[in-house]
């Protein structure tokens, strides 16, 4: 069958689960109302799952506003007009700013440039691991070890390591593990915005910093120890006396990088400032009201103003909108906020049900036990799953469910984010997981074994520290 009729069939069945599956009879405690809302969900994640995020988003608005629920144009506002798609849509256009600066760039040089690293293989091993933990936070968990490996290919080439190599697979998979975890370290990124939101919890910005900061630095110290003291691959190359990396020292840093990094500043500023400073303090009652929406646009607006020695602009807001708005994803937000509040709804009866049934699985469990474990399955079925598909499908509910059983769904929230993002265990588990088992650098073996561990070494970490951590700092 060719793609243009499998993709037609997909369509069709989309639209038969969206607005057929209201015509079904009712189960338990959902209503028939909660039969279309439910209809109009589970044929929007068949089409995300089989044909593209954007339109099946439209097309559940659309179903969403003539299921009863709502107006048609009630839906989509309250999809476009969501915080979380605001928040989404300037940090998207913001981070294009960051990563055209080349501030990130001169930090990775600096770094791997460091004579310590000459003769001390693991201390050079924990600084490019770093380097990548780093990286990622300017230029994205794909840019940032595709341009370490590059640096790493040289590296091998010079001290004789060839591919396939224990240590080089180390590496490889190394830097898309730490990138991964520092992905999510502030809470104006990506997939947090989006949790935080579809969880509908408030968490303070440096409480949430401290813990994914604590939790991701603890995640990649582990790799590095585990490697060294268990794994123990041959690293006798790496202790030549040769300054290998010389050529990346001695480069200064160039204004426009300088500019990026002092943006960065500013907008972490915004953000954690209100949680240090006084609450009785009037400059911390406007930082709070300005927020990340306020912050971001504030510097997208200065940026926008300053004019060059030339007379041309510093940046272009509109390009900036065309390189860096992911639209794709903003669209899935805005249809999943939504419908994700139709299933909350008591008029459809969504989530009653979801709650009886799992009650009867979890009956009389702590809420740390609960917490956990729920944790640990979505851990290991992120493995073979869209991370960002369930996420979708699971947070809203268990976020609910937490406060049923006495938990903190932000506790939830904080241990779900770094459960789902380390999906490295198979080709299919993520996008990053993918980068890996395709580079030649890197045996398949070698893949599975690290992703195994790695997957281990996460769950591990959550339970034994993670839970306890969230649990102190957000109590």
């Amino acid at each position: 069958m060719d793609k243009s009729k499998k993709y037609y069939i997909h369509t069709i069945i989309l639209f038969v689960i969206m607005f057929g599956f209201g015509f079904l009879p009712s189960v338990g405690t959902i209503t028939p109302l909660g039969m279309k809302v439910l209809g109009v969900f589970l044929g929007m994640l068949y089409g995300w799952c089989f044909i593209e995020m954007l339109w099946p988003s439209l097309i559940g608005l659309v179903a969403l506003g003539l299921s009863g629920y709502c107006t048609i144009q009630e839906a989509f506002i309250a999809g476009f007009g969501d915080n979380i798609v605001l928040i989404l849509f300037l940090t998207l256009i913001l981070s294009v700013f960051f990563e055209e600066s080349g501030f990130s760039s001169w930090i990775a040089d600096w770094l791997l440039s460091r004579k310590i690293l000459i003769g001390r293989p693991w201390i050079f091993t924990t600084v490019f691991l770093f380097t990548s933990y780093i990286a990622c936070l300017f230029i994205g968990a794909f840019a940032a070890p595709i341009i370490l490996w590059s640096v790493f290919y040289k590296l091998c080439d010079r001290v004789g390591f060839k591919r396939g190599d224990q240590y080089v697979s180390i590496i490889i998979f190394g830097t898309v593990f730490a990138s991964l975890a520092s992905m999510q370290i502030f809470p104006w990124k990506v997939l947090a915005v989006m949790v935080i939101g579809m969880a509908g919890v408030a968490i303070e910005p440096l409480k949430y910093f401290v813990i994914q900061f604590i939790l991701s630095l603890l995640l990649v110290i582990g790799y590095i120890l585990a490697r060294r003291f268990i794994i123990r691959p041959n690293i006798e190359p790496l202790k030549t006396q040769d300054d290998l990396l010389e050529s990346l020292r001695g480069q200064k840093m160039t204004k426009k990088q300088a500019g990026g990094g002092i943006v960065l500043l500013i907008f972490i500023a915004i953000m954690f400032l209100p949680s240090i400073l006084p609450k009785t303090w009037a400059l911390t009652a406007i930082l709070s009201n300005i927020g990340i929406i306020g912050g971001a646009a504030i510097l997208l607006v200065a940026l926008a103003i300053i004019r060059k020695k030339d007379g041309t602009r510093m940046i272009s807001i509109s390009e900036y909108i065309k390189k860096g708005v992911a639209w794709d994803l903003l669209f899935l937000m805005a249809g999943t906020f939504p419908v994700a509040a139709a299933m909350e709804a008591e008029s459809t009866g969504i989530v009653a049900f979801v709650v009886t049934l799992i009650s009867n699985a979890f009956d009389g469990v702590s809420p740390m036990v609960f917490i956990l474990t729920v944790v640990v399955i979505l851990a290991l079925l992120s493995q073979v799953m869209h991370n960002l598909v369930l996420l979708i499908v699971f947070v809203p509910v268990i976020a609910k469910l937490c406060v049923v059983y006495g938990a903190n769904p932000a506790v939830f929230v904080m241990l779900v984010l770094l459960a789902c993002q380390i999906a490295l265990c198979t080709p299919g588990a993520s996008a990053n997981a993918a980068m890996i088992f395709g580079n030649e650098w890197i045996t398949t073996k070698h893949a599975y074994q690290l992703g195994f561990i790695t997957t281990v070494l996460n769950i591990l970490i959550l339970v034994c520290i993670g839970y306890p951590l969230a649990n102190m700092i957000l109590s």
